[in-house]
């Protein structure tokens, strides 16, 4: 689900190849897009984004198509884009977006022909995540928040191109692995950070951390295995564990932590976006209802 003003995009599993309108109330609005290879039309949807101006950006073909469409949906442009777009997020002026390339990725402004200019650039984890980031936001206007795969470190670069780290501890949790049977079939993975969603009203940043969970079995998970009906959403719930931490987007000072089943079953989804009012106030309730909430 992508916000963008009084309007909400979003792209069912079900026909990967449209995006759905809604305006602020929540009604049906329009379908944009159609199955097929041409201008404004999809095989499978990557990112939608909306930018300052009210146009949908939509790109596809495994990052490698972007496509434009005007306040009013008449398409705008349709471009191939020479290296693969991984995330996408507006900024003053227009879009800023995350590359794979050879090296690993780059972070830079993102232009209507798909070109994708230089604010960072990093090579770790490249084999690991598509640009070797796990998760992307911006905050609408200047700041470009992004995280690295098995690391608690929450990067920003604004417009000028200065960085810097806004969240880097490791807190005892983000450390849990398998236990040692599941791990010889699972690899034993440390935490990693899932997804980033900013809120303007209170110039908060959302993170969502997914880390291996310490109950799960062998049995467990070759019972989901063998499931005809298998559902990998199903799978990764019961192997990880969900943990929401909310941080003052000025200063990173954390304003709580919380690892409840309301936290999970609302941001077990990767990306995730706050689409309201509400979803923050659940959040909050799951925070407050930790034990763990902050002021501020």
């Amino acid at each position: 689900m992508a916000p963008g003003g009084d309007r909400f995009a979003f792209v069912p599993e079900s026909t990967p190849y449209q995006v759905l309108l809604f305006d602020g109330d929540g009604a049906f609005e329009a379908t944009v897009g159609t199955r097929g290879d041409g201008p404004g039309e999809f095989q499978r949807i990557r990112i939608v984004r909306f930018d300052e101006h009210g146009r949908l950006w939509v790109v596809s073909r495994d990052g490698r198509r972007l496509d434009i469409f005007e306040s009013d949906l008449a398409l705008a442009s349709s471009e191939s884009v020479r290296e693969p777009i991984v995330h996408m997020g507006p900024v003053t002026g227009g879009m800023a977006a995350a590359v794979a390339t050879a090296e690993g990725g780059r972070i830079g402004l993102l232009s209507p022909s798909g070109e994708v200019g230089a604010l960072w650039s990093g090579t770790s984890n490249a084999e690991m995540m598509p640009g070797g980031l796990t998760a992307f936001e911006t905050d609408g206007r200047r700041r470009i928040f992004f995280a690295e795969a098995h690391t608690y470190r929450v990067w920003e670069v604004d417009l000028s191109g200065a960085v810097r780290a806004l969240v880097d501890h490791a807190p005892d949790w983000f450390a849990a692995r398998f236990r040692p049977e599941v791990a010889a079939q699972m690899g034993s993975s440390a935490g990693t950070i899932n997804a980033l969603d900013y809120d303007p009203a209170s110039d908060r940043l959302w993170m969502i951390t997914g880390v291996p969970s310490e109950e799960i079995t062998v049995d467990e998970i070759n019972d989901y295995y063998q499931d005809p009906d298998l559902d990998p959403d199903a799978l990764i719930a019961a192997m990880v564990d969900h943990v929401t931490e909310v941080f003052d987007a000025s200063d990173g000072r954390s304003l709580g932590v919380s690892r409840g089943d309301l936290t999970r079953s609302l941001t077990s989804a990767t990306p995730f976006r706050l689409a309201g009012p509400e979803t923050v106030e659940l959040l909050e309730l799951a925070l407050e209802e930790s034990g763990s909430a902050g002021g501020g």
